[in-house]
C-alpha cells in the first residue's frame, strides 16, 4: 500500500466508522461536538490513507470544510505557529480566487493583519502566561500588541483565540460549510522541537478544550494522524528536566479521544459471526493477493511455477515466517513482497526447475529478503563476513550483560537492541538462546552467510 494512496487498509473499516461515528451531527436540531481525535498507532500502519478516506466520505465533506495540514511536508525551517498561519492564508486566497464570498475587504482588515500581529502579540506574550479574558476583536489584539502598556495588564491569547475561531468560521462559510476539520499528518516526521511547538500552539489557539462547546464559537474539530510512540519520545526530551513528566496525562488533556491503529500481524484463522467460515488473517491475504498478481504476470517457461504458488498453505506459511513486530509496517511488507516475487521470478526466468521448491524454501527466501530490507548494513558489514560474526555476537551479549545501555556510535551494529533481528537470526539458524545468552551456531552462520552473499551478488 502506497502511502497516501487511494487503496483502503485491510479491514480498517471499522476504524474508519469511529471516526466518522464521533464527527457527524447529533441527532437533535443538527448539532456537533466539537472535539479532537488521535489516531495513533506505528509507522505504516494505513493512518494517511485512513486520512485519505475521512476527508473523502461524504458525511464529512457535507458537513465540514476539511482542512489538510503536514507540518513535515509544508514546514521548512520557519516557526512552526508562522507556518500553520500562512497556511491557513493561502486557503483563504484560495477560497477567494474560486470566488467565495468573505464580506467586505475581509482579507484585507482581517486576516492581513490577524495573522502577523498575532504571531507579534505572541512573540511578546508567552503562551505559558495566566489569561484574562478580553472583549473586543482584531483592533484590540492590535492594540495588545502594539501597546506596551496594555501587554503589561492583558494577554492577547483569548482575543487571538477567539479571532481565530471566527477566521476558521468564516473560511468554512465561505465553503459552503458550517464548520471546520483540521487534518493534522506526519507530526511525528518533523523535527521534535517542531512537534512539542505545534501541537503546544495549535491547542492553545484552536483546538476545542473539554469543557468548550459549539454554543462558545469552537467550531473546529481535529483529527491527528500520529506515530504515538515517537511522540511521546518527542514530549519527554522536551520536558527532560522534569522528571515526573507525564506524557499519556500530557496528551489525554489534550484529546478527547484516542483511536488505535493496528500494525499488521499473522492471527490464527477465526471462524465468522454465526457460521464455520474461517477468516483470513491479514498478512496472509496480502500474500494471496501478490501471488495472485505474480500469476497474471507470468509467461512462458515461467508459468511451470505457477503451481509452486498455487500451493496449499504457502501464504499462510509465508505470514507465519514474518510474523515480526518489524514487519508490521504495510509499506516494508508490501516492499519485501514485491522483492520475494521479483526474486521468485528471475529464478522462474532462468530455467530453474520448480519441482524442487518446496514450501520451507519459499519461507527462507523471504526471511533473507525481509532481513535485508529490515536491516541495511547487516548483510554487508557482518553477516558475510565469518570473522564479523564473533564481534557481533560478544556485543549482543554484552548489551544483555550491562542493562545500562550507552548509545551505539558503529553504523553496522545500530540494530543491536532490536529483539527482532536477534529472533529473526535464531530462526534462519545462526544463532541460539541459552541459559540468557546467544550462542553462536557455526554452520548455520556459514550457511546464512553464503544466502545472503548469493542475493548480494544477484543485485537483491
Amino acid at each position: 500500500m502506497q502511502r497516501g494512496g487511494s487503496e483502503m487498509a485491510l479491514k480498517r473499516d471499522a476504524i474508519l466508522d469511529r471516526m466518522i461515528e464521533s464527527l457527524k451531527p447529533g441527532k437533535e436540531k443538527n448539532t456537533f461536538r466539537a472535539q479532537n481525535i488521535l489516531l495513533a498507532g506505528p509507522w505504516g500502519t494505513g493512518k494517511t490513507t485512513l486520512l485519505n478516506a475521512l476527508a473523502r466520505n461524504s458525511v464529512i465533506s457535507q458537513n465540514y470544510f476539511v482542512i489538510r495540514f503536514s507540518p513535515w511536508e509544508q514546514l521548512a525551517n520557519e516557526d512552526p505557529l508562522v507556518g500553520f498561519l500562512s497556511y491557513l492564508r493561502l486557503l483563504a486566497r484560495n477560497l477567494e480566487k474560486a470566488e467565495c464570498s468573505f464580506g467586505e475587504n475581509f482579507w484585507g482588515n482581517t486576516v492581513e493583519i490577524l495573522v502577523p500581529k498575532a504571531i507579534e502579540a505572541l512573540k511578546k506574550f508567552p503562551i505559558g502566561r495566566a489569561v484574562t479574558s478580553m472583549g473586543g476583536g482584531v483592533a484590540t489584539l492590535i492594540d495588545c500588541a502594539n501597546s506596551p502598556e496594555k501587554l503589561r495588564q492583558f494577554s492577547p491569547l483569548d482575543v487571538m483565540r477567539r479571532n481565530f475561531a471566527d477566521l476558521l468560521s468564516v473560511l468554512a462559510k465561505a465553503a459552503g460549510r458550517d464548520r471546520c476539520l483540521l487534518l493534522i499528518d506526519d507530526l511525528d516526521r518533523t523535527k521534535p522541537e517542531h512537534a512539542v511547538d505545534i501541537l503546544d500552539a495549535l491547542y492553545h489557539l484552536f483546538m476545542p478544550h473539554p469543557d468548550e462547546k459549539e454554543d462558545d464559537n469552537i467550531r473546529l474539530s481535529t483529527v491527528w494522524a500520529v506515530n504515538i510512540t515517537m511522540l511521546e519520545e518527542f514530549l519527554y526530551d522536551h520536558y527532560r528536566n522534569q522528571p515526573s513528566f507525564d506524557a499519556t496525562a500530557y496528551l489525554t488533556k489534550l484529546f478527547h479521544k484516542r483511536i488505535n491503529v493496528p500494525p499488521l500481524y499473522y492471527s490464527k484463522p477465526m471462524g465468522g459471526e454465526g457460521d464455520n467460515i474461517e477468516r483470513l488473517s491479514e498478512s496472509e491475504e496480502l500474500w494471496r493477493k501478490q501471488f495472485e498478481e505474480l500469476g497474471n504476470d507470468l509467461q512462458g517457461e515461467e508459468k511451470t511455477w505457477t503451481s509452486v504458488f498455487a500451493k496449499e498453505g504457502i501464504a499462510k506459511a509465508l505470514a507465519e515466517g514474518l510474523n515480526f513486530s518489524v514487519f508490521g509496517n504495510l509499506r516494508l511488507h508490501k516492499c519485501i513482497r514485491e522483492q520475494c516475487c521479483e526474486y521468485w521470478r528471475w529464478k522462474s526466468g532462468r530455467n530453474l526447475h520448480s519441482s524442487g521448491i518446496g514450501i520451507a524454501q519459499l519461507v527462507r527466501d523471504a526471511q533473507l529478503i525481509a532481513l535485508v530490507q529490515a536491516y541495511p548494513g547487516f548483510r554487508e558489514f557482518i553477516a558475510i563476513y565469518d570473522g564479523m560474526w564473533p564481534e557481533f555476537q560478544n556485543r549482543v551479549n554484552d548489551r544483555i550483560d550491562h542493562p545500562a545501555f550507552t548509545p551505539i556510535v558503529t553504523p553496522c551494529y545500530r540494530h543491536i537492541d532490536d529483539p527482532n533481528l536477534l529472533s529473526l537470526l535464531t530462526v534462519l539458524g545462526a544463532l541460539r538462546y541459552d541459559r540468557g545468552r546467544y550462542i553462536s551456531v557455526p554452520g548455520g552462520q556459514l550457511r546464512l552467510g553464503q544466502d545472503l552473499a548469493e542475493l548480494l551478488r544477484l543485485g537483491f
